[in-house]
């Protein structure tokens, strides 16, 4: 099954405010954009309904020129193993910083414990990165 039917099931099977990463308000996705100045270029989707964020790591960052910012979430090291039936990334600042590469400064992280409609805490971690200068991969 591919991605597209895949979530298009999940979807279809549950509720918006049903699904396990539902937020009635995503507060760190609005309040950490307003720590920056200048102009935000999304580099994935969002709505309250539906996250969905895919980084393909060889084009992290192309869009962003050197002096912007880049905020990326991922599930923090005590976060779960698996999410919607998949194995899942689980990454530390420190790690999350080494798979951008010296091109990008880590400024800030924060952590989230996000609580699911079912009642489940998982842990998120949110990164801050300047991009620093053209980097290649």
């Amino acid at each position: 099954m591919d991605a597209k039917e895949r979530w298009g099931r999940i979807y279809r099977a549950k509720a918006p405010d049903e699904v396990s990463w539902y937020q009635p308000e995503a507060r760190l996705s609005v309040e950490l954009p307003r720590t920056m100045s200048g102009t935000i270029a999304p580099t994935s989707t969002f709505s309250p309904t539906r996250r969905t964020a895919h980084v393909t790591w060889p084009r992290r960052g192309r869009a962003v020129r050197p002096g912007g910012h880049l905020i990326v979430a991922s599930f923090a090291p005590e976060g779960p193993a698996r999410c919607s039936g998949r194995e899942v990334a689980r990454y530390t600042p420190e790690a999350m910083h080494a798979r951008f590469g010296a091109g990008f400064r880590l400024l800030d992280s924060v952590r989230e414990d996000h609580q699911t409609p079912g009642g489940a805490l998982q842990a998120f971690v949110y990164f801050l990165c300047r991009v620093e200068a053209r980097h290649e991969s």
